[in-house]
């Protein structure tokens, strides 16, 4: 299937020459430097794999511990609402070079909670090359559940989420997203805005 504007298809399938390729391209707050960000998702009953490629060199890699301020570094990072309404709560994934993970549950960047489920059963692996570096992440639905009891993956569903790139603190701060924001409403960067999140739908 393919992604039309406001979707984002996640294909049936954890094999990344069958996922759909998306591109960070929109900078609501301006930014001359847009690193290129591109992205990859899919899922079976397992969970969601998510594969994120980012054209930058020797990116800022400070953090190298849990739920540290990944954001201030060069940071690639995946938000999932995967109730029926987006606002009902939300998993931030943000993720820097070094595969530091910061996640969280909740529903706006000032009522949330670090995410209790052990970090052992969530696949993250980061890759630094010369020109580039990557991320596969693999969301698991029993951190789901363990959040959202009775989530149930099926075909055909609607989730809601958004795919950043940003850097508070390297060199030329920068704040991109998959899905717009609108800079009159939220006139500083902010990512926690669950009502700018674009439907995700689980494909065949």
């Amino acid at each position: 299937m393919v992604s039309e504007k406001g979707m984002y298809v996640l294909n049936h399938t954890h094999d990344p020459s069958e996922m759909v390729p998306g591109k960070i391209e929109t900078y609501p707050w301006g930014c001359t430097y847009r690193p290129e960000t591109t992205f990859r998702a899919g899922w079976t009953e397992e969970g969601i794999r998510v594969l994120m490629e980012c054209r930058e060199s020797d990116p800022l890699r400070r953090v190298d511990k849990p739920n540290g301020n990944v954001w201030c570094d060069s940071c690639m990072e995946f938000f999932l609402a995967p109730g029926e309404n987006a606002a009902d709560g939300y998993f931030n994934f943000e993720m820097n070079a070094n595969g530091a993970l910061l996640l969280c549950w909740g529903v706006s960047d000032t009522e949330y909670v670090f995410s209790d489920f052990p970090r052992e059963k969530i696949s993250l692996k980061a890759e630094v090359f010369e020109d580039r570096w990557t991320l596969d992440l693999t969301v698991p639905f029993d951190l789901v559940r363990h959040h959202l009891p009775g989530f149930e993956p099926k075909a055909g569903m609607i989730i809601h989420g958004n795919f950043y790139k940003c850097g508070d603190e390297t060199a030329s701060p920068h704040f991109g997203c998959y899905f717009p924001i609108d800079p009159e409403k939220v006139p500083r960067p902010r990512f926690h805005k669950p009502e700018y999140y674009g439907k995700l739908l689980l494909g065949n």
